[in-house]
């Protein structure tokens, strides 16, 4: 199946607003389940060395 040349700036149009809706469907979840905060860590290739950022 192919999408019409206006099905195709449709969804390029829309895809931004579904990307933003899934989101926060996911951090709706997250929250509900008490975790609200994400802790991402990082490990630099180099030497090995952890780099701590958000929480």
């Amino acid at each position: 199946m192919r999408l019409t040349p206006v099905g195709e700036q449709l969804r390029k149009d829309l895809w931004p607003l579904y990307a933003g809706l899934k989101d926060s469907m996911q951090r709706a979840k997250v929250a509900a389940q008490g975790k609200t905060a994400r802790l991402r860590i990082i490990v630099d290739g180099c030497n090995g060395r952890l780099i701590r950022t958000g929480c």
